[in-house]
């Protein structure tokens, strides 16, 4: 997947990412509905692998991919509450990120690595993770919501 073209898959995701936006969005402004939360995530096996490989797919194609497609599709259920849906999407996250390093690393060897920017990206990842779980334990579960609806315009 390393020499396939993200160009031809971009226009596909860019718009699926608009419609699940638009729908995140609209379902989290309606704060009424989003008081009454689950417990917990349910997604059937065959969704799971089903959005596992598409989300897996855009992100080894594009270079990213997991977290903007897996996070507004658990969001888009009823009743799902945010902090779970992010807790979930950024905790497998980082199976899915040594996965598609060790890919790389097969396809393309250690010689075209830049570790300038790998080093780089992890000590901001190393910064902003705790960051992040703190503020999703603070901010109510609909701004989240809306919060994830809006980044994807």
């Amino acid at each position: 997947m390393s020499n396939l073209p993200g160009n031809v898959v971009r226009p596909y995701i860019s718009i699926f990412l608009f419609i699940l936006g638009v729908y995140v969005l609209f379902r989290f402004l309606n704060i009424s509905k989003t008081r009454n939360e689950r417990k917990s995530i349910n997604i059937s096996r065959k969704k799971s692998i089903v959005l596992g490989l598409i989300a897996g797919f855009a992100d080894a194609t594009g270079g990213g991919g997991w977290g903007p497609i897996t996070t507004p599709v658990l969001l888009s259920q009823k009743g799902v509450p945010a902090r779970k849906v992010v807790g979930t999407v950024d905790t497998s996250e980082f199976a899915v990120a040594v996965s598609a390093t060790l890919g790389f690393l097969i396809a393309l060897g250690w010689q075209e690595v830049n570790w300038f920017w790998v080093i780089a990206l992890m000590a901001g990842g190393i910064i902003a993770a705790p960051i992040a779980a703190w503020i999703v334990t603070k901010l109510p579960s609909y701004l989240l919501g809306v919060l994830v609806g809006d980044l994807l315009f």
